[in-house]
């Protein structure tokens, strides 16, 4: 008899337990503080390029890393300043992977970026970007080259495809608690009522909860 009263708060108290493990676990999966990347934005060379058209293809460059929310960039100028003007031209100049690997080191980041574009004239009169974006990835020693043939007024749909494809993809992906917590408490809830009808089902097959004088048998 002592063992039936004492059987609700007992699954109670599991249930509970169960809660406060399950919630121990909820957290996310990477700190916001601990999922920031680093990355350098090393500048782009240009060739036989007009002021005007360098000055907006530097913008669009510039445009590449709008809207990262866990990237922490190094802009051209401080690269410059830890590399040497020097150094950093001419690596822009003639790129190869074994150099971008020791930068990377130097600056301790994990993605380098930079470009390359030469203006063509055309007999149509249309100014041609010839040149190329890059991405060289740290940790899988990857140089990563999108070779750029457009005509200047054309030449966002490459930009665009270069951000979609090979910026936005460094961010980390962060599950946080706000995602969680309304599962874990709707399964806390569900648990609970389900452990409740339980109880009063055993209860109630038990002839504890029903009328009348209990019969004693021998």
């Amino acid at each position: 008899m002592v063992f039936r009263t004492m059987k609700q708060p007992i699954i109670l108290l599991l249930v509970v337990a169960f809660f406060h493990a399950h919630v121990a676990h909820a957290k996310p999966a990477v700190k916001d503080q601990d999922a920031r990347v680093r990355a350098a934005y090393l500048g782009t060379r240009y060739v036989d390029t007009d002021p005007v058209f360098k000055k907006r293809l530097d913008a669009r460059m510039q445009g590449l890393f709008d809207e990262l929310q866990q990237v922490t960039l190094i802009q051209p100028a401080a690269v410059e300043g830890t590399l040497g003007k020097e150094a950093l031209n001419a690596f822009l100049a003639q790129p190869d992977k074994q150099t971008a690997r020791q930068i990377a080191e130097q600056l301790d980041v994990a993605y380098l970026f930079w470009g390359r574009m030469h203006q063509q004239q055309t007999d149509s009169e249309r100014i041609l970007i010839v040149g190329e974006l890059d991405r060289y990835d740290r940790e899988t020693d990857v140089l990563h080259r999108v070779d750029v043939v457009k005509y200047y007024d054309v030449i966002g749909v490459e930009f665009l495809s270069f951000k979609q494809q090979y910026v936005q993809t460094i961010q980390p992906q962060i599950v946080g608690k706000k995602v969680l917590w309304p599962w874990v408490v709707a399964g806390f809830a569900l648990l609970t009522v389900l452990t409740l009808k339980v109880i009063g089902a055993s209860f109630g097959s038990n002839g504890e909860d029903g009328g009348g004088d209990p019969t004693i048998r021998f």
